[in-house]
């Protein structure tokens, strides 16, 4: 009983304030058992009429869209396409599926490739340049699209983590020759899984037809789902473990299908609480912002333009290191002592050594900052009592 009751402690010491819980109600459960027939061409329609988009096509996986993007580009063996090392290693599998080569490039300040941290990684090899938009702040895209039209080069508008942001007035995903969009886990707006392509060149030829996902995975897929975040109190620590394995990039290969209609008919309900989730998320964030403002000794993002697909800070004084910082490992425990959930950024991909081959030239401000990057949580769930609960014990933390 004593065992029981300390297992139970530690579950509940998790979730008081969790990261993730995806914004689901009956809605979706419904939309999921009885989608409509049409359900993908319909959202394929609503998607190309709010993002005044040419031609889209939704597909099983973000990284099924990156993966068609860069097959309707001619991308192959011997191709460079440049991408940030900060950023999901996901990213990097269409790359390599292709056979072609990636090659690393460092960002700004506010976690982004620029033009000026691009151009350096360019060689007489580059072909495409995928460009993500960190945890939904906008990337300078208008700069890097008339650098690469001056070097001949595609570029990929990645709006995996930034959907309905918008940059000079042109929404992301809507930039350069092709963009994508994501509704899998961890996303602004999210179903089981699902991916959209956007083909922004007319030049480039449309994708030939995919395959549709068998049943059994979509159904699969959606029971982990509910077990990973809706029963997150239970499963944490197992699928925390799983994720944590590194496996080789190659593993991380996702199947080249249609979007289910199961995941088309989830995505339309979140098309229609957009406004809700975003609204959400930014008041949770600009709480924090308000609250955090005056601690030394923490980074807050920027709030202009910024999705808060993640609330990112960064803590202490940058500096080079191959681990996360001593600062922000004590602030992440600190922090699940309390019952909040933060969440590491991503590792750079540079300092992985089974890809350490891509790098080519020195990434400094990667290098400087990204040991000292974690993310609190604003999902949606959540409410002003809850960020002024996570204000206090980040406070807590800097006044130790």
């Amino acid at each position: 009983m004593m065992l029981d009751r300390k297992i139970r402690s530690f579950l509940n010491s998790f979730y008081r304030i969790p990261y993730l819980v995806p914004y689901w109600d009956e809605e979706e459960l419904e939309a999921f058992l009885s989608p409509p027939r049409d359900a993908v061409e319909a959202l394929e329609s609503e998607l190309t009429r709010r993002l005044s988009a040419s031609r889209v096509m939704a597909v099983s996986s973000g990284q099924c869209a990156i993966f068609l993007a860069l097959k309707s580009m001619g991308i192959g063996p011997g191709d460079e396409v440049v991408i940030p090392s900060l950023v999901c290693r996901s990213a990097l599998a269409p790359i390599l599926r292709l056979s072609a080569t990636p090659v690393f490039c460092d960002i700004a300040g506010d976690l982004n490739a620029t033009a000026e941290t691009i151009e350096p990684a360019l060689t007489e090899k580059t072909r495409a340049i995928l460009v993500p938009h960190t945890g939904g702040k906008p990337a300078r895209m208008a700069e890097i699209v008339e650098m690469a039209a001056r070097f001949r080069i595609f570029v990929i508008d990645d709006a995996a983590q930034a959907f309905g942001g918008d940059h000079g007035g042109r929404f992301l995903g809507n930039w350069g020759d092709a963009g994508i969009l994501s509704f899998s886990a961890g996303k602004l707006l999210m179903s089981t899984a699902g991916g959209v392509l956007i083909l922004s060149n007319p030049n480039l030829p449309a994708p030939p037809p995919l395959p549709a996902e068998p049943f059994a995975v979509i159904l699969g897929r959606a029971l982990r789902a509910m077990l990973r975040f809706r029963l997150r109190k239970h499963t944490f620590p197992f699928f925390l473990a799983f994720d944590r394995m590194r496996r080789p990039v190659q593993q991380l290969e996702r199947p080249l299908c249609r979007m289910s209609v199961q995941d088309a008919a989830m995505a339309m309900v979140q098309l229609r609480k957009h406004h809700e989730i975003q609204a959400r998320r930014r008041g949770n964030a600009e709480t924090l912002i308000r609250l955090l403002s005056d601690v030394e000794g923490l980074t807050l993002p920027d709030p202009p333009g910024h999705t808060f697909t993640k609330f990112i800070v960064h803590v202490g004084s940058p500096g080079p290191c191959r681990e996360k910082s001593p600062q922000v490992l004590a602030l992440h425990r600190f922090l699940e002592s309390r019952g909040i959930e933060p969440e590491f950024t991503h590792w750079p991909l540079h300092l992985r050594p089974d890809l350490a081959q891509f790098l080519r030239s020195p990434l400094p401000v990667t290098d400087r900052l990204w040991k000292g990057l974690i993310s609190l949580p604003v999902q949606p769930w959540l409410g002003p009592g809850d960020m002024e609960v996570t204000a206090d014990a980040v406070r807590g933390y800097f006044a130790t």
